[in-house]
């Protein structure tokens, strides 16, 4: 539940703007990295901003993702706050 419910947001929220061009996996290891996080962390929103923020810029490099923190802040809240009232 926790992977389709993470999988779901960061999809909508398409750092890259590569979706509908993208295969639909394109985020998988992100996106099983931060299942990881929340389930073996206690973690606060400031804390998994700053994950999902470094684990995209590793990856895909800071002229490819753009997004700045304050936006995963953004994302980090609205994953949290999803799993938390399932």
């Amino acid at each position: 539940m926790l992977h389709i419910l993470v999988k779901k947001i960061i999809d909508e929220w398409d750092p890259l703007d590569l979706f509908p061009y993208a295969p639909e996996d394109e985020y998988e290891e992100e996106i099983k990295k931060i299942e990881e996080y929340i389930r073996n962390a206690s973690l606060d929103k400031d804390t998994l901003a700053k994950e999902i923020y470094t684990m995209f810029r590793r990856r895909f490099g800071s002229d490819i993702f753009t997004e700045s923190l304050e936006s995963c802040i953004t994302i980090a809240n609205k994953i949290l706050d999803t799993s938390h009232d399932n």
